[in-house]
């Protein structure tokens, strides 16, 4: 990709004509004045939005301030590819559509078009795109300007930025992506491994408060031994019938034994009553008066003989009525007994047979009963096996990352002389603005447990000092561009930020350099620069790279009026 020129269907506009190679500049001027020259500055006038622009037309997301403020503006971008010259035109009033050569496409039909034109190797990865990958050799924003690796976008994870890196200097970003995946993997697993294992409702719900395996004996226990149960119960229809009949039968027998306790009783009664004899026979009373010498008349005597008589005939009626009572009782006593045996033998069947059979509903009350247990049992190993599978499923994904990192630390043997190529590269550039200062450009393997698997490490000693920062950034992509891996971009842009904290010394230096690259291998190297950022540096120039420089010069804004500016109206960006 070259660019060609970039214009506007205002007037106003000024167009950009970028040279086919080499180096081409775009100034930021102060208006050669009298007046006061810290009223003005070289800010605003439109260096940066150019880049915006430039993006506009190859896909980026929609510019909110465009819209509102530029709504019936329309940019075209025109580039080039090999020998063939492409034309991006959008609408700022339609933002989703870009015309490419007449052609009306959805921006992500557009950029993957791009795509498959400028990173034809990106369609067999995943999570990198045409947009991704612009970014570093199309640098936009302050935040783009923070490190080597940064983009437009200050949140990019680490995992993107090693994956763009990695791309763009020829390595095989495969490894990286499945590290990546598994390391994905892996961290869901544990989050939900975590969060089952600390889910008290669903461990109450399977295990309660008691020990798995410990509650898993105990069921095993006890469903055996329901099930035995369950095989030799025999089930009676009639269970209720029967039983209803033994409460019967228990009845009439307890009235029987009622009332074999009261017959019992009254022969008691009569037996005792057949054992009372007279107190005192009438000889005796004779021998009492005679021994007493005195002596009873005959008619006395003939009176106590009568009384004696008439008791002796009393007890002898008594006698034999009570005789006859006692037969009678014995008799219905034999009758109860004889009723009471057979209703013991009646009730004893009955029991028998209800000790032997039972009701339907208890047999399905226990059938219940063992499907619950069963159930608790089978959830109980239901949790135990997915803490199993957790743990084998966290093992196998441990040992493919394993698998992973033994094969990067193969790969990277094997590709070392790629590795020393792009070193290289970037030690000679990193060369031209610090000899005493080493520099290098390193790969390794990250073993670590996170997504990032090639760590990619610019440096130039000291680079955290004001400028350095700035040289390892233009050194790198150089590189990039020059190493030419995995892309058919032949342009670097740099926008005047680059330049601010260099001194004037590695600011001639990176100019020069851009120069000499860019034209010997038939680059573009496009940058905006402020005026007093370049004649700050001329001096440390020869007059033919001075020449050179000066003659890449293809648009000089100024702050003089909205004229002059960019847009060549005055509108707050």
């Amino acid at each position: 990709m070259r660019l060609v020129s970039l214009i506007a269907n205002k007037n106003t506009f000024h167009p950009v004509t970028f040279n086919e190679t080499g180096l081409t500049l775009i100034v930021g001027k102060q208006k050669e004045t009298e007046e006061d020259s810290s009223k003005r500055t070289f800010n605003g006038v439109g260096k940066s939005l150019i880049v915006d622009l430039i993006h506009y037309c190859l896909g980026s997301n929609r510019i909110p301030s465009l819209e509102e403020k530029l709504s019936d503006w329309e940019f075209q971008l025109k580039f080039k590819h090999e020998n063939e010259e492409f034309t991006a035109r959008r609408a700022v009033k339609d933002p989703t559509k870009i015309v490419l050569n007449n052609d009306e496409l959805k921006i992500s039909h557009f950029n993957k078009t791009l795509q498959d034109i400028f990173f034809p190797q990106l369609n067999k990865y995943k999570g990198l795109s045409f947009r991704d990958l612009l970014k570093l050799f199309i640098r936009t924003n302050r935040s783009a300007y923070e490190a080597y690796d940064s983009s437009d976008f200050s949140g990019e994870t680490d995992y993107k930025k090693q994956l763009r890196l990695a791309y763009l200097l020829g390595l095989e970003i495969g490894y990286a992506i499945e590290k990546c995946k598994f390391k994905k993997e892996l961290e869901e697993l544990r989050k939900k491994q975590k969060q089952f294992k600390k889910d008290e409702l669903l461990k109450a719900f399977c295990v309660g408060d008691s020990n798995p395996d410990i509650e898993l004996n105990e069921l095993s226990l006890k469903i055996k031994k329901l099930q035995v149960k369950l095989r030799n119960y025999k089930v009676a229809e009639d269970y209720h019938s029967k039983q209803c009949e033994a409460n019967d039968v228990t009845y009439s027998l307890q009235q029987l034994r009622n009332k074999q306790e009261m017959i019992s009783k009254a022969l008691t009664q009569v037996n005792q009553s057949l054992a009372i004899k007279p107190d005192i026979e009438p000889e005796r009373i004779y021998l009492i008066y005679e021994e007493a010498n005195v002596s009873l008349p005959d008619l006395v005597k003939n009176k106590i003989q009568k009384v004696t008589e008439f008791h002796s005939q009393l007890l002898q009626m008594r006698t034999r009525k009570l005789a006859e009572e006692k037969r009678r009782l014995k008799k219905i006593l034999e009758g109860i007994l004889g009723k009471v045996n057979k209703l013991n033998e009646q009730r004893d069947a009955l029991l028998h047979y209800l000790g032997t059979h039972g009701a339907l509903d208890e047999y399905t009350a226990l059938s219940n009963e063992l499907a619950k247990m069963k159930a608790r049992y089978n959830k109980i190993v239901d949790y135990q096996k997915l803490l199993r599978q957790y743990s084998d499923k966290q093992a196998q994904i441990e040992m493919k990352m394993k698998k992973n990192n033994v094969e990067t630390n193969q790969y990277l043997e094997d590709i070392h002389p790629l590795i020393e190529s792009n070193m290289e590269a970037f030690t000679t550039f990193s060369k031209r603005f610090y000899e005493e200062k080493p520099g290098g450009l390193a790969v390794k393997n990250n073993e670590g447990d996170n997504q990032v698997r090639f760590d990619i490490k610019a440096k130039i000693q000291d680079d955290a000092s004001d400028g350095i920062n700035e040289v390892k950034i233009f050194c790198f992509d150089m590189t990039i561009l020059t190493q030419k891996h995995n892309h058919l971009i032949d342009l670097i842009f740099h926008d005047s930020r680059l330049f601010s904290d260099m001194d004037s010394r590695q600011r001639a230096m990176a100019l020069e350099l851009a120069s000499e690259i860019s034209t010997q291998g038939n680059f573009q190297y496009i940058a905006t620069i402020n005026q007093d950022q370049l004649e700050s540096s001329s001096h440390q120039w020869s007059n033919e790279i001075k020449n050179a420089i000066y003659n890449s010069i293809v648009l000089e804004l100024t702050d003089e009026g909205p004229e002059s500016k960019l847009l060549g109206i005055q509108i707050d960006m």
